[in-house]
């Protein structure tokens, strides 16, 4: 394949390579060492991905979930800083993992919000 792009590169140096490839950690690898214009994650993988995380956030075809998962497809497909917008709030959970044990701190009787904690505040004036 390798062999084949240069080939074409050779005969119109003018070319645009564009690969698109879907997340498998070899395929980076392999288009990381060619001379390309642009490598794409593959949308529909993307989607894919996004769709499972709205079936475990809310549940597998449920209506919340479905409107959750066409809202973020939609803006990671229209909207340029689309994927800025969901990288920011991964990195939300991902810089907070070690934070949150929501299950086992409920299980053992500890309050898991803040609310009543930021109403007081707000009714004291703080």
């Amino acid at each position: 394949m390798t062999a084949e792009l240069l080939h074409w590169l050779t005969l119109d140096p003018t070319l645009k390579v564009v690969a698109v490839a879907d997340g498998a950690r070899d395929n980076w690898t392999f288009l990381a060492a060619l001379c390309l214009d642009l490598v794409l994650l593959d949308f529909w993988h993307a989607a894919e991905h996004l769709k499972a995380a709205a079936d475990s956030a809310f549940g597998t075809e449920t209506a919340t979930g479905t409107a959750w998962f066409e809202k973020w497809r939609h803006t990671l497909r229209h909207d340029a800083n689309g994927d800025a917008q969901i990288r920011r709030e991964l990195g939300y959970f991902c810089n907070n993992r070690h934070r949150i044990d929501d299950a086992n701190a409920a299980a053992a009787g500890f309050t898991i919000g803040s609310g009543s904690v930021e109403a007081a505040n707000k009714v004291l004036g703080l």
